[in-house]
């Protein structure tokens, strides 16, 4: 994918996913109604995995479950899922994150993971 159109299609997303507290889902974006599917947990366990390759120290995140998702295509699926995941060097219990996975067929691509307060991990 060109540099130009993986930026613009991240901006597309950053502006489309704005979900609010409440958790109302637009029109392009769906609810996921079984948090428990397999497909769903390889998801969020990659997006974790792949933000704990990015990190040094005592950042490290352990993935516990899925609390909530929406899904949407745009030349792909784009899942938007929040998570409970702790710190992996601490004993507070887990808390939540905003992971976000761009996912074509025999491709994914980490978009972001911040936590639930909206501020950058």
């Amino acid at each position: 994918m060109r540099p130009h159109c993986f930026l613009a299609l991240l901006t597309l997303l950053t502006l489309l996913a704005a979900v609010p507290a409440t958790r109302k889902v637009s029109a392009l974006w769906k609810e996921i109604k079984d948090l428990k599917d397999p497909y769903v947990i390889s998801i969020a366990e990659w997006g974790v995995s792949e933000y704990n390759k990015n990190v040094t120290g005592t950042n490290k995140l352990l993935f516990q479950s899925v609390t909530w998702g929406v899904s949407a295509y745009i030349s792909g699926t784009v899942y938007e899922l929040v998570i409970a995941a702790k710190n992996q060097s601490l004993t507070i219990p887990p808390e939540e994150y905003k992971l976000t996975v761009w996912d074509q067929f025999l491709t994914r691509r980490f978009m972001g993971l911040i936590k639930d307060d909206g501020n950058y991990v």
